[in-house]
Protein backbone atom coordinates (compact mmCIF):
# COMPACT_ATOMS: atom_id res chain seq x y z
CA UNK A 1 0.00 0.00 0.00
CA UNK A 2 1.55 3.38 -0.71
CA UNK A 3 1.32 5.83 1.84
CA UNK A 4 -0.64 9.12 0.27
CA UNK A 5 -3.11 11.09 1.33
CA UNK A 6 -4.27 11.28 -1.93
CA UNK A 7 -6.03 8.52 -4.49
CA UNK A 8 -3.54 7.91 -7.77
CA UNK A 9 -4.93 8.69 -11.01
CA UNK A 10 -5.43 5.00 -12.09
CA UNK A 11 -7.47 4.13 -9.07
CA UNK A 12 -11.02 4.07 -10.59
CA UNK A 13 -8.88 1.36 -13.52
CA UNK A 14 -7.76 -1.49 -10.47
CA UNK A 15 -11.47 -0.90 -8.96
CA UNK A 16 -12.69 -1.33 -12.36
CA UNK A 17 -11.12 -4.98 -12.68
CA UNK A 18 -11.68 -5.89 -9.34
CA UNK A 19 -9.72 -4.29 -6.45
CA UNK A 20 -11.15 -2.35 -4.01
CA UNK A 21 -8.43 -0.03 -3.05
CA UNK A 22 -10.34 2.52 -1.45
CA UNK A 23 -11.40 -0.25 1.50
CA UNK A 24 -8.34 -1.86 1.35
CA UNK A 25 -6.71 1.93 2.20
CA UNK A 26 -9.82 2.36 4.98
CA UNK A 27 -8.55 -1.26 6.22
CA UNK A 28 -5.30 -0.43 6.86
CA UNK A 29 -5.65 2.90 8.15
CA UNK A 30 -8.12 1.01 10.57
CA UNK A 31 -5.32 -1.69 10.98
CA UNK A 32 -7.48 -4.32 9.92
CA UNK A 33 -6.59 -7.15 8.02
CA UNK A 34 -6.81 -7.09 4.48
CA UNK A 35 -6.76 -9.79 1.99
CA UNK A 36 -4.69 -10.86 -0.87
CA UNK A 37 -6.18 -10.27 -4.25
CA UNK A 38 -5.50 -13.80 -6.30
CA UNK A 39 -8.22 -13.45 -9.06
CA UNK A 40 -7.76 -10.79 -11.65
CA UNK A 41 -7.86 -10.36 -14.95
CA UNK A 42 -4.72 -9.94 -16.45
CA UNK A 43 -3.15 -8.39 -19.98
CA UNK A 44 -6.49 -5.74 -19.79
CA UNK A 45 -5.69 -2.73 -22.10
CA UNK A 46 -7.67 0.53 -20.34
CA UNK A 47 -8.30 2.51 -23.57
CA UNK A 48 -9.20 6.29 -23.24
CA UNK A 49 -10.80 7.53 -26.88
CA UNK A 50 -11.44 11.22 -25.23
CA UNK A 51 -7.57 11.02 -23.91
CA UNK A 52 -5.97 9.41 -27.42
CA UNK A 53 -7.70 11.72 -29.57
CA UNK A 54 -6.43 14.71 -27.56
CA UNK A 55 -3.22 12.97 -27.34
CA UNK A 56 -3.09 12.20 -31.48
CA UNK A 57 -3.89 15.84 -31.53
CA UNK A 58 -0.80 16.94 -29.79
CA UNK A 59 1.17 14.50 -31.88
CA UNK A 60 0.16 15.61 -34.96
CA UNK A 61 0.69 19.47 -33.96
CA UNK A 62 4.14 18.24 -32.82
CA UNK A 63 5.15 16.98 -36.18
CA UNK A 64 3.57 19.67 -38.30
CA UNK A 65 5.38 22.64 -35.99
CA UNK A 66 8.74 20.24 -36.65
CA UNK A 67 8.02 19.70 -40.24
CA UNK A 68 7.74 23.77 -40.19
CA UNK A 69 10.51 24.52 -38.39
CA UNK A 70 13.27 22.02 -39.87
CA UNK A 71 11.96 22.34 -43.65
CA UNK A 72 10.40 26.07 -44.08
CA UNK A 73 12.38 27.82 -41.08
CA UNK A 74 15.39 26.03 -41.37
CA UNK A 75 15.97 25.84 -38.21
CA UNK A 76 18.20 23.08 -36.29
CA UNK A 77 15.62 20.82 -34.03
CA UNK A 78 16.02 21.39 -30.29
CA UNK A 79 16.75 17.26 -30.26
CA UNK A 80 17.97 15.80 -33.32
CA UNK A 81 18.41 12.73 -31.90
CA UNK A 82 14.28 12.36 -31.38
CA UNK A 83 12.54 13.77 -33.97
CA UNK A 84 8.23 13.15 -33.90
CA UNK A 85 7.21 9.74 -35.40
CA UNK A 86 6.02 10.31 -38.95
CA UNK A 87 2.23 10.45 -39.49
CA UNK A 88 2.03 7.21 -40.63
CA UNK A 89 3.32 6.04 -37.57
CA UNK A 90 1.29 7.84 -35.91
CA UNK A 91 -1.70 6.70 -37.29
CA UNK A 92 -0.72 3.22 -37.13
CA UNK A 93 -0.41 3.33 -33.50
CA UNK A 94 -3.15 5.17 -32.42
CA UNK A 95 -5.56 2.32 -34.58
CA UNK A 96 -3.17 -0.45 -33.46
CA UNK A 97 -4.33 0.09 -29.86
CA UNK A 98 -7.89 -0.10 -30.77
CA UNK A 99 -8.23 -2.76 -33.32
CA UNK A 100 -5.49 -5.00 -31.50
CA UNK A 101 -6.90 -8.65 -30.43
CA UNK A 102 -5.61 -7.81 -26.69
CA UNK A 103 -8.27 -8.07 -24.54
CA UNK A 104 -10.16 -4.11 -23.75
CA UNK A 105 -12.08 -2.01 -21.61
CA UNK A 106 -13.24 1.56 -22.00
CA UNK A 107 -11.74 3.69 -19.06
CA UNK A 108 -14.13 4.55 -16.29
CA UNK A 109 -14.17 8.45 -17.46
CA UNK A 110 -15.45 7.35 -20.53
CA UNK A 111 -17.41 4.26 -20.03
CA UNK A 112 -19.33 5.78 -17.01
CA UNK A 113 -20.21 8.93 -19.16
CA UNK A 114 -23.80 8.78 -19.11
CA UNK A 115 -24.28 7.76 -15.89
CA UNK A 116 -22.17 10.96 -14.47
CA UNK A 117 -21.43 12.90 -17.12
CA UNK A 118 -19.87 15.77 -14.75
CA UNK A 119 -17.06 13.71 -13.13
CA UNK A 120 -15.48 12.26 -16.71
CA UNK A 121 -16.22 16.23 -17.88
CA UNK A 122 -13.89 17.56 -15.07
CA UNK A 123 -11.32 14.74 -15.48
CA UNK A 124 -11.29 15.98 -19.35
CA UNK A 125 -10.70 19.39 -18.55
CA UNK A 126 -8.01 18.55 -16.26
CA UNK A 127 -6.14 16.60 -18.81
CA UNK A 128 -6.86 19.03 -21.70
CA UNK A 129 -4.78 21.81 -19.62
CA UNK A 130 -2.31 19.27 -19.18
CA UNK A 131 -1.85 18.76 -22.86
CA UNK A 132 -2.41 22.59 -23.48
CA UNK A 133 0.67 22.84 -20.88
CA UNK A 134 2.89 20.13 -23.14
CA UNK A 135 1.99 22.31 -26.37
CA UNK A 136 4.62 24.66 -25.20
CA UNK A 137 7.29 22.05 -26.02
CA UNK A 138 5.80 21.05 -29.72
CA UNK A 139 7.78 21.60 -32.99
CA UNK A 140 11.20 21.16 -30.69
Amino acid sequence: MEINPRFSQQLWHRTEIGFNEPWMCIKVARQQPIESVKDYPEGILFISPIEDIQLLALQLLDLLIYQFRIHVRKSAPADPLSPPKSLRDQIRSFTQTYVSTQKKRFDPYFRYFFQDPVVSIFWWLRFSTWVLGVLKHAGK
